[in-house]
């Protein structure tokens, strides 16, 4: 790739590839709902499945691949760089799907400024676990998520701390984007509100271990998803249909992190 980037790199533009392959092996004595997931374990002999099936997996989802944009110099203040990153994971073990999980450009001034657009983690990501794709955290609540988004930052450094504060919109959904009326659409999707994000993030050296660092933050968002009211019903009285007068409900969230 080399001769092919060489004119993006005489301009000014550096192209960094990174990732990783992997293929992960697992054998299940007791067989799960999720071969993929062996963090979430539900026996395949709960309701809906018969017998205890021993399962065997390989499975190259959890590959990363990807790339980083810089410009090396600095333009009136300002220095930009980019980042496209995608992985393979499909709808189980034995499918692999292209997913992008980061796409954006930000734009960085020396006075602390920065502007991004694209999509990359919400603004409320602080501290999470170093799971490889871990949207089954949004099953136990745990908001997680990569969306499109508008975001601007400040922050200020100082000899041994900083802080940041952000401020963005973002479209597609929070955490797991809810459906209610089950059309196939985030309600958020079909909104005609975005999703309002702030954070605010102070973190400093620990005083007790050299190389260390300690983080507190608070953040949130707010915004008006849009749903439909069920029309038809079943004799236990489940819903069956929505296709009734449109209603909007409030998606609210505020989150304290600590690390």
């Amino acid at each position: 790739t080399a001769n092919i980037f060489e004119p993006l790199t005489e301009s000014g533009l550096q192209f960094q590839p990174y990732g990783y392959l992997v293929l992960e092996g697992v054998y299940n004595t007791d067989g799960t709902d999720y071969p993929m997931y062996t963090d979430y374990v539900r026996p395949r002999h709960a309701p809906n499945h018969a017998g205890r099936d021993r399962s065997a997996t390989l499975s190259v989802n959890d590959s990363i691949l990807g790339f980083n944009l810089m410009t090396p110099e600095t333009y009136a203040g300002w220095k930009f760089n980019g980042k496209f990153e995608f992985d393979l994971a499909g709808a189980d073990a034995n499918h692999t799907d292209f997913h992008v999980r980061h796409l954006f450009w930000n734009m960085a001034h020396e006075s602390g400024w920065s502007i991004l657009f694209g999509q990359t983690w919400h603004l409320w990501k602080m501290v999470t676990p170093s799971e490889i794709d871990g949207a089954w955290l949004e099953n136990t609540g745990y908001p997680y998520r990569r969306s499109p988004q508008l975001r601007v930052t400040k922050r200020w450094d100082w000899e041994d701390s900083s802080l940041e504060a952000r401020v963005g919109l973002v479209k597609n959904g929070p955490g797991m984007g809810g459906d209610r009326d089950e059309n196939g659409t985030q309600d958020n999707e079909q909104s005609a509100w975005c999703l309002f994000e702030g954070a605010l993030v102070y973190d400093q050296d620990a005083a007790w271990d050299e190389g260390r660092r300690w983080l507190f933050g608070v953040a949130g968002q707010y915004g008006r998803d849009n749903s439909h009211r069920a029309s038809a019903f079943d004799d236990d009285g489940n819903a069956t249909a929505f296709d009734g007068r449109e209603d909007s409900y409030n998606s609210s969230m505020i989150m304290l992190a600590g690390s």
